[in-house]
């Protein structure tokens, strides 16, 4: 029996990854939004958990379809996990205190030291013993690509945003930008975004999303249809969180369909620029979510959006699959990576 599960997961990667991704991060969504929805602790840590729904069942698979380990330990792994744990707490407990506002107590302490063990575990996976794992995660350690599609991760939606902002004013919309002081306004989105690396978006999501299902996908079919597969279970997998949070039906519909959709065919872009690094993905991923909180957003940031899409779409004619061998949707590990 269980042999047969072995076999069945490894011949179909795909759907046991969307399977379980979905798995873990609903029913953890259900159990902080329903059956903790008063214990303010223990919602906390299950939505945090569910958000690394797509990387721990990256890891899962990866693990499963690729067993094979090293002899020894990698005697790094244990102090990368150490440093990673101790950053992504740090940057956890200022989240709560300047971004949320609340006090730090020893519980809020102790719960966000527990769930920046998630991080740490799955970046950490890169110097794993077992292939699978290592080769998974590796661009986390030491990622690819140049330095500058990582300042173009960076920079895309916050420039967007602005030109989306110019684009309101000259149409006779009033922009204003969220009153901070001078310093906050540099301290507060740096904190988001380095949360938004370690939990929100960076290496909880994208080492999933794009770091495992977009070059699975890459393999069979062109750019363009595994963006567009990716976007549907990406969009799909916010749904609970939306419908729990209460929010209205025409964002949902705007944010899920509309902007997922340019985001994701954005995300692939980069993601395969840098020829496959998930930091790369991450950083937009943050990037996007900061950005979107401290600058103005006016729905006219669609249209550099949408012609920015449509000129990578043309330019990378992402209809076509990618090169044989590229390293954006080659995931198995090589002979030389399993010893």
């Amino acid at each position: 029996m269980f042999k047969k599960l072995v076999n069945a997961i490894e011949h179909h990667q795909i759907v046991t990854y969307v399977v379980i991704t979905f798995a873990i991060s609903w029913f953890f969504y259900w159990l902080g939004f329903v059956v903790f929805k008063d214990v303010r602790v223990m919602w906390g840590l299950c939505v945090k958990i569910a958000a690394f729904g797509p990387a721990l069942a990256a890891m899962l698979v990866a693990a499963v379809a690729y067993p094979e380990r090293k002899p020894e330990r990698a005697k790094k792994r244990p102090v990368l996990f150490g440093f990673v744990w101790l950053f992504a707490w740090i940057v956890l407990l200022l989240n709560l205190k300047f971004i949320l506002g609340m006090p730090v107590t020893v519980r809020g302490a102790i719960m966000f030291g527990a769930v920046a063990l998630l991080p740490a575990w799955v970046v950490s996976g890169s110097l794993s013993r077992i292939a699978g794992v290592r080769t998974q995660f590796a661009t986390l350690w030491k990622p690819r690509g140049s330095l500058a599609w990582y300042l173009v991760a960076f920079l895309a939606y916050p420039v967007i945003l602005m030109i989306g902002a110019g684009i309101a004013r000259l149409m006779g919309d009033q922009i204003s930008f969220r009153d901070l002081s001078s310093a906050n306004y540099f301290l507060l989105p740096l904190i988001m975004f380095l949360d938004g690396i370690m939990t929100s978006g960076g290496v909880n999501e994208e080492s999933g999303w794009r770091g495992f299902l977009l070059p699975h996908l890459q393999k069979k079919h062109s750019v363009l249809v595994a963006a567009i597969i990716v976007w549907f279970f990406w969009a799909l997998w916010h749904i609970p969180y939306d419908i729990f949070l209460a929010t209205p039906l025409q964002q949902i519909l705007l944010n899920r369909i509309v902007f997922n959709l340019l985001a994701s065919l954005l995300f692939a872009w980069v993601y395969n620029r840098s020829n496959g690094s998930i930091m790369v993905a991450g950083i937009i991923h943050a990037s996007m979510n900061t950005a979107g909180t401290f600058l103005p957003i006016s729905l006219y940031f669609l249209v550099p959006l949408v012609i920015l899409v449509a000129l990578i779409i043309i330019y990378d004619r992402m209809w076509r699959r990618l090169p044989e061998g590229h390293p954006a949707s080659c995931y198995a590990p090589r002979t030389d990576e399993i010893k």
